[in-house]
């Protein structure tokens, strides 16, 4: 799947078959317009799918990112389970115009049930972060981290690095991306690794330039476990439990790892962290709000269920609940007030939230659906709201499959919403699951 098995398009423009072609482009536009609205609450639009299948094996689609027209994923498989899958990672890229691949790339990391936690994107570069099994000089196998950054344009190695025992994070799995991020050409990953190889797991927040592999920074504590990390525009937030089981958020400075404050946290915020409008977000049971330049506390919400992911867009924070009560809520980062809030209780069948983003003027929700009358196993849904809470469109159709399906990511990009996950094989094997990466629309500027 590489970008040189695609043919190149001609240049030449034929003009009678362009016009004929525009005519029926435009014939097509006014039918849509006359069509009658479906049955969904909200309109849906174009979407097309790029599945991880391998075999008699299971696989996922994990963490986005997005950055000029392309989305690029990280997913992994086969997953065997007997006695360890040795799964290789797959990153793959898209071009969302042209709707179709651009290149792939497989790695395999030395060991054992490799598991890509996060991928961002620098001018140039892409870095996957991944937990590992790596076999170290003397001991036996044990979990450690990896990192591995690839050309943007062709998908070709630039570097890898790696750091033995421990883990990186996995962001539970909803929101992978907190264990990886970028700012500026650096990335900054977190983890619990043995850096050294001393025997001693320690807590790891490492910044890379992205361009060359070379370590910029980093902080090693070998007495906090790293939780959960997000980034403004300057600053790195870290969020730790200590060995006396305090939850800690600290604050450093990005471009040289400066420590700048801390404060210790309710340790029922759990680890769901997001930063904007010059603030911190912890959610968890509760959701508290810091002002990122000093740690000092602004506000404090508990809303109707526990905080399953969240996102921060125009100083609005958006979540997304565990619960029954409400599906998505929206709070003014400024005050903590609450906007609005969607109560799926009335919806047949019901619709769970399992994560969100924000894009410059939609939020989005992801989440599965089980429409029993038609199904026994959920498919994956999207919807797409404005900044306000209106509904604007809903992507997700029934399925024949009979395993669940389960989110582990969404984005937006260009008009485009981007879910990725796992979903059951609909044909022979079916306890097979494998991973799938959705692309709809464009539905909204």
């Amino acid at each position: 799947m590489n970008a040189g098995n695609h043919s190149q398009r001609s240049s030449a423009v034929w003009r009678r078959p362009f016009l004929f072609a525009v005519f029926i482009a435009i014939a097509v536009a006014i039918s849509t317009c006359l069509t009658a609205p479906s049955a969904y609450s909200a309109p849906r639009s174009a979407c097309w799918e790029d599945h991880l299948y391998l075999g008699f094996e299971s696989a996922f689609i994990g963490p986005i990112t997005a950055a000029g027209g392309k989305v690029f994923v990280a997913g992994a498989g086969p997953f065997t389970g007997s006695p360890s899958s040795h799964a290789a990672i797959y990153v793959r890229a898209y071009n969302l115009s042209a709707r179709r691949s651009l290149w792939e790339n497989v790695w395999h990391p030395t060991g054992k049930d490799n598991w890509p936690t996060g991928i961002v994107h620098t001018p140039g570069v892409i870095v996957t972060a991944a937990e590992t099994g790596l076999y170290v000089t003397g001991s036996i196998p044990d979990l450690g981290l990896a990192l591995s950054a690839y050309s943007v344009g062709s998908g070709r190695p630039l570097w890898d690095d790696r750091c033995p025992i421990g883990s990186p994070l996995r962001g539970q799995p909803r929101g992978p991306n907190d264990a990886l991020l970028a700012l500026g050409h650096d990335v900054i990953v977190a983890g619990n690794c043995d850096p050294n190889e001393t025997g001693v797991t320690s807590g790891l927040l490492r910044a890379y330039d992205a361009r060359k592999g070379t370590i910029a920074w980093q902080v090693i504590d070998p007495s906090v476990t790293q939780l959960s990390i997000a980034n403004d525009f300057t600053r790195v937030f870290d969020l730790v439990l200590d060995t006396s089981g305090n939850l800690t958020l600290r604050a450093y400075d990005g471009a040289s790892g400066a420590a700048l404050w801390e404060t210790v946290v309710p340790n029922s915020l759990v680890n769901h962290i997001v930063a904007g409008d010059g603030r911190v977000f912890v959610a968890g049971s509760q959701i508290i709000a810091l002002d990122g330049a000093s740690g000092a506390l602004e506000w404090t919400v508990t809303p109707a269920n526990s905080v399953q992911s969240l996102a921060e867009r125009r100083g609005r924070l958006f979540i997304a609940e565990n619960g029954d009560n409400i599906l998505a809520a929206a709070y003014s980062a400024r005050t903590g007030t609450l906007l609005w809030q969607v109560n799926p209780g009335s919806e047949t069948p019901p619709f769970t939230a399992e994560d969100v983003a924000a894009g410059r003027d939609v939020f989005l929700v992801a989440g599965t659906r089980e429409d029993t009358t038609v199904e026994s196993a959920s498919h994956l849904v999207v919807r797409v709201y404005s900044l306000n809470g209106k509904l604007l469109s809903e992507n997700g159709e029934p399925t024949t499959s009979k395993i669940d399906a389960t989110v582990f990511d969404v984005a937006w990009a260009h008009g485009f919403s981007i879910v990725s996950g796992m979903i059951g094989h609909e044909e022979p094997p079916y306890g097979i699951r494998e991973g799938v990466v959705r692309i709809c629309g464009p539905t909204h500027p």
